[in-house]
């Protein structure tokens, strides 16, 4: 079990700008991931860490929310044609761009640990990397992660509303 003090502050050390306060924290590992009970008042992206819920993992949505509301598109300069016209390469001219790009608009695709999945994930990563992606609407670094399956796989109209509700949820604290 983990309580206030040190080891509070190393725990919380990525998410401490966005937490105002805390009362009667607790932070214990159950089958190795970290989970939070107690109550927090939080500023702002960190709407998903309620109350006893594991704090490693992010929000993970399919890849057809992605596209409906981040939007990505084909940079002007981009050089290669990859990612379904999407995405920028990792190498040569297309990873310059990239790293000219705003961060908060740049997205990684990354190959999973099981190797059938891939994964969008948010800023610039170089392990596993397949392509890069740029977006008209910033991820502000939000925990989340979509899924892309192998072969087609496509959300219903109404399972794409309610991923994409679960998603503005997620993000109502930034909006505000």
């Amino acid at each position: 079990m983990v309580t206030l003090g040190d080891s509070f502050e190393r725990l919380l050390l990525p998410f401490r700008s966005h937490i105002l306060a805390t009362q009667s924290v607790l932070a214990t590992k159950v089958n190795g991931q970290l989970r939070w009970s107690g109550a927090f008042i939080i500023k702002s992206r960190l709407k998903c860490l309620r109350r006893t819920e594991e704090v490693d993992k992010p929000c993970v949505l399919h890849e057809d929310t992605f596209y409906e509301y981040f939007k990505p598109f084909r940079h002007a300069d981009a050089q290669h044609d990859i990612w379904g016209g999407h995405g920028l390469e990792t190498f040569g001219e297309d990873l310059e761009i990239v790293r000219r790009h705003d961060p908060a608009f740049v997205w990684t695709v990354v190959d999973g640990d099981s190797g059938s999945d891939q994964w969008i994930t948010t800023g610039i990563h170089y392990v596993n990397r397949v392509c890069y992606l740029v977006t008209e609407i910033p991820h502000d670094s939000i925990p989340i992660e979509f899924r892309v399956q192998r072969g087609p796989h496509s959300l219903t109209p109404l399972g794409l509303k309610r991923q994409m509700l679960k998603l503005e949820r997620l993000l109502a604290p930034l909006n505000k």
